[in-house]
């Protein structure tokens, strides 16, 4: 995917902010393809193009005749994305993300994740779809020839070009509003209107980011006043040294389960963190894939104590967890002991190091009404475990957590009316959710092992024929129907 950055003399200070911002997260060593710098005659772009040539391993550069007409919105901005889609039809072939200067990234990855998402969708466009008006916002993806789906978006100069296409488009746009968040003003309270007598939004403190900005988004549009990534820029700045100072030269590599890969990360905070390789192991369950390490890798690269996460489908140089997955496939285990002690023990580390939190999570979702977060998954189950007994006493003030299966069969099973499934993409935004709740209840599966992690108040449906996520703090182990459940919230 091509990467275009319009900019002009007007918004050059907000693109600059914006790709240091980028730089910020992703790192200056060009970790992203290509991209286009697009731009009028009479605005050099020197200073854009040298942040940009640390963020894209190429860089482009497209000039286009200076607008002398009116300078009233929307025309000079209907303007500049003519011309450049226009250029674009002609030299290019792939698909093309329009960057402007009042999109602001908000995490590391997000062209990535962005890209991910428009080639998942299987649609030629992906963005926001504004709610009420039903066309996509000018900040998506686009298809290479463009220009020849909407003669009218081409020449229009009083109405903005992405209302036009509108209509063209309507069901070869690939929704994409969890990821591109669109706020075009806000009322004095901080809710989203598009009422021309509010004011754009702007972002003074940190907690008018937390309660405008949403924690699943990977671009924000819109921010004219260099507040948002200013914001962002203080908040990563004072997490950045920790990270730093913890990284290590140690490398570890794990290829068993994903609840697994979370119990071996207190043993390698013990150790001083350093890098981790998710790997493939045949004998495993469910082998490690690339696809399955994209689940994973956003909460692993969220922890202070890991510098990198990367995944090989073969074994490589580290200390390596492998022999614990080879016990627990050959049957030598102990009964009761927990999975992390026995890793800590794999790698020499103090099996104690489970007792303390290991995990961090930026950016707790709270569900309004909704204060516990469950899941079950289609292993480890305990027929004694009583689930009608919570879902009588909390009703409608939960919300199930992992994947679809296992909600449906959970459904079938507990007939629990009311509780609603929270689609996730990734464990991070699992680990959000389970941080966000006042108590979770699961069983021995990956969104348990997050609980567990973040110590978290939870209930255990403890699976007896292999109890090996048992642990000491604020965890309530039920092996029977005999649950002592928390009081009401």
């Amino acid at each position: 995917m091509l990467t275009v950055i319009p900019f002009c003399a007007k918004d050059e200070e907000s693109c600059l902010a914006n790709l240091r911002l980028a730089i910020m997260f992703d790192g200056d060593s060009k970790p992203f393809g290509r991209c286009l710098l697009t731009h009028d005659t009479s605005t050099p772009p020197h200073r854009v193009k040298a942040l940009a040539e640390k963020l894209f391993k190429q860089v482009l550069d497209h000039q286009y005749p200076t607008w002398n007409g009116s300078q009233s919105w929307p025309t000079p901005q209907n303007w500049a994305w003519q011309c450049a889609a226009r250029y674009i039809s002609k030299v290019f072939t792939e698909s093309w993300f329009w960057w402007e200067a009042d999109a602001i990234p908000l995490k590391p990855g997000w062209i990535t994740m962005l890209e991910e998402a428009h080639y998942k969708g299987g649609k030629p466009f992906s963005g926001h779809i504004v709610e009420g008006m039903g066309h996509m916002t000018g900040v998506g993806i686009y298809p290479a020839n463009v220009p020849g789906l909407s003669a009218d978006a081409m020449i229009t100069r009083a109405q903005p070009f992405d209302v036009f296409l509108g209509s063209v488009i309507r069901n070869r746009v690939n929704p994409i509003n969890r990821l591109i968040q669109h706020v075009w003003n806000l009322t004095p309270d901080l809710k989203p209107t598009r009422d021309l007598s509010c004011s754009a939004p702007s972002f003074p403190t940190q907690k008018v980011v937390q309660e405008v900005v949403s924690p699943l988004s990977v671009i924000f549009h819109r921010c004219k006043d260099l507040s948002l990534s200013s914001r962002l820029a203080e908040s990563y700045g004072n997490y950045a040294p920790e990270v730093k100072a913890s990284k290590s030269k140690l490398a570890f590599s794990h290829s068993g389960d994903l609840g697994d890969i979370i119990y071996a990360l207190p043993s390698i905070k013990a150790l001083g963190g350093g890098s981790l390789t998710l790997t493939s192991n045949a004998r495993t369950r469910v082998p490690m894939t690339l696809e399955r390490a994209r689940v994973i890798t956003p909460l692993l690269e969220a922890q202070p104590y890991i510098s990198e996460v990367r995944f090989s489908p073969s074994k490589v140089e580290a200390k390596s967890f492998d022999p614990f997955v080879d016990k627990l496939i050959g049957d030598e285990y102990q009964y009761g002991e927990s999975s992390a002690n026995i890793m800590a023990k794999v790698v020499g580390a103090d099996p104690k190091c489970t007792e303390k939190a290991w995990l961090t999570v930026d950016h707790p979702i709270m569900i309004k009404g909704k204060p516990i977060v469950i899941n079950r998954s289609l292993r480890y189950r305990n027929h004694l475990f009583s689930w009608d007994k919570i879902r009588d006493y909390y009703g409608k003030k939960a919300i199930f957590v992992g994947l679809r299966d296992e909600y449906e069969l959970f459904m079938q099973e507990v007939k629990w009316k009311g509780l609603e499934f929270f689609k996730t993409e990734n464990l991070m935004e699992v680990a959000r959710l389970i941080a966000g709740c006042s108590f979770f209840f699961g069983n021995q599966s990956a969104p348990y092992a997050i609980a567990e992690g973040l110590k978290k108040n939870r209930c255990q449906e403890v699976f007896k024929v292999r109890p090996d996520c048992l642990f000491t703090g604020n965890a309530i182990p039920c092996w029977d129907e005999n649950i002592q459940l928390p009081p009401k919230l």
